[in-house]
């Protein structure tokens, strides 16, 4: 296996350039197959569509439809709710909903008070003044409410406004339409009332909504802790901002883990959400045993092509095992019944094997890359360049510093930028 790992390392030393640009250039078809990704919060992230449950509840959801998005209105009473233009507001409410696309029927409060004036005798309209629509809502003599309009007068504080979702419509559609009733029920006019959208698709909608602006909260929250942590105890050679390129390498895997989701067709869920994180400290771990290993050969006085051959013949079978070791640990998973229980396996597979690619190519070859540009230039025979003579004006005209020929203009940005960025991340 050694041999097997210094012919990579060989490959990695004499095609550095390359490396470092085909890891790069990935990034661009990793970013298309991240946006394929479709975040799915339905029924089939909870049971296997093999299953005959979901077979049989799909055949009767496209038949007959089973969501039902729900427009809740709760006042003081009866008389708030039918009162102040409340009612004409229901009506307002009713007719919007019923012209929305995916929406089979509408049933609500000003439907059944139509239906209950014209079983009267009456013509089928709203009552003419709020103190019959009241009569007709609530017993005068007991003060609750008529068993014939309680399904959309539940008690004395509520009304309910119930739109069913048309057979076979798809997910994106359902949140299209919650969006919609939302829309409607801001434009429809209430006074004095509470007005709540829910119902299994607004919940979905919701959820979906936080699961995309969680995400980024937890990946910013965990780059945050990784810079600090590394800007603390992880010691490298070279300017201080260099201790973070573990951190930048798994960013880049991370983006690659996107796309093989994205290409693969894994959704993200609930779970698989939460495997990003965990990508990310064990992507650093990874990354940081790599960049130690190449450290150590280097202090040893090893040439720069000797450290990157070295590190990776005798690092990368030990980071590979635990890895193998790591991934049939994940695979454990893929015996659950639950698809997002699965999917989070495959996240964290292709999250772990992303990660430990790209430090011992793309981490090795930037490290090979720039300390053999700094050999390069400590060597050369020219005279000192304008980066040096500015260094000399800097220091108000003393000493040259040691590493200032070597020293490109990247480097001196982020060992400026450095102390400002651990500002920052602190507060």
């Amino acid at each position: 296996m050694k041999n097997f790992f210094k012919r990579l390392g060989v490959f990695i030393e004499r095609r550095h350039l390359l490396v470092i640009a085909a890891s790069l250039l990935l990034l661009v078809p990793a970013v298309w197959g991240a946006r394929q990704i479709e975040m799915s919060s339905g029924t089939e992230t909870i049971v296997s569509t093999d299953s005959e449950f979901y077979r049989d509840f799909t055949r009767f959801s496209e038949d007959f439809s089973g969501e039902v998005v729900v427009v809740m209105v709760k006042g003081d009473g009866l008389e708030s709710l039918v009162g102040g233009g409340n009612l004409a507001a229901m009506d307002r409410l009713e007719q919007r909903l019923a012209g929305i696309e995916g929406v089979k029927s509408v049933v609500g409060p000003a439907f059944m008070l139509r239906q209950a004036q014209a079983a009267a005798g009456g013509s089928p309209g709203l009552p003419a003044d709020e103190r019959q629509a009241l009569a007709m809502v609530s017993d005068p003599a007991t003060g609750a409410v008529r068993p014939q309009v309680s399904r959309a007068f539940p008690d004395q504080q509520h009304a309910l406004t119930f739109a069913i979702i048309d057979g076979g419509v798809d997910l994106d559609r359902q949140q299209s339409v919650v969006e919609e009733v939302r829309a409607a029920v801001d434009e429809a006019g209430f006074n004095g009332v509470e007005t709540v959208v829910t119902g299994r698709p607004a919940m979905f909608s919701e959820m979906n909504r936080l699961m995309n602006e969680n995400l980024r909260y937890m990946l910013a929250a965990a780059v945050v802790l990784m810079l600090l942590v590394l800007a603390l105890f992880f010691k490298v050679r070279n300017f201080f901002a260099w201790r973070w390129l573990p951190l930048g390498v798994v960013v880049i895997g991370i983006v690659y883990a996107f796309g093989i989701m994205g290409y693969l067709g894994v959704p993200m869920t609930m779970v698989t959400m939460a495997a990003f994180p965990v990508l990310i400290g064990l992507g650093v771990d990874y990354t940081i045993q790599f960049h130690n290993r190449y450290d150590e050969e280097a202090r040893r006085g090893e040439s720069t092509a000797a450290a990157v051959i070295d590190s990776i013949t005798h690092i990368g079978p030990a980071v590979g095992t635990a890895i193998v070791v790591a991934c049939l640990g994940f695979a454990a998973l893929f015996l659950s019944p639950v698809p997002m229980i699965n999917d989070f396996g495959y996240t964290l597979i292709i999250g772990v094997a992303s990660c430990y690619l790209l430090a011992m190519f793309f981490l090795m070859a930037v490290l090979y890359w720039h300390d053999r540009r700094a050999e390069a230039a400590a060597t050369a025979p020219a005279a000192a360049p304008v980066d040096a003579a500015a260094a000399v004006i800097a220091n108000g005209g003393g000493e040259l510093p040691a590493d200032a020929g070597a020293e490109g203009i990247v480097e001196r940005l982020l060992r400026r930028a450095a102390p400002r960025v651990i500002r920052g991340a602190a507060v």
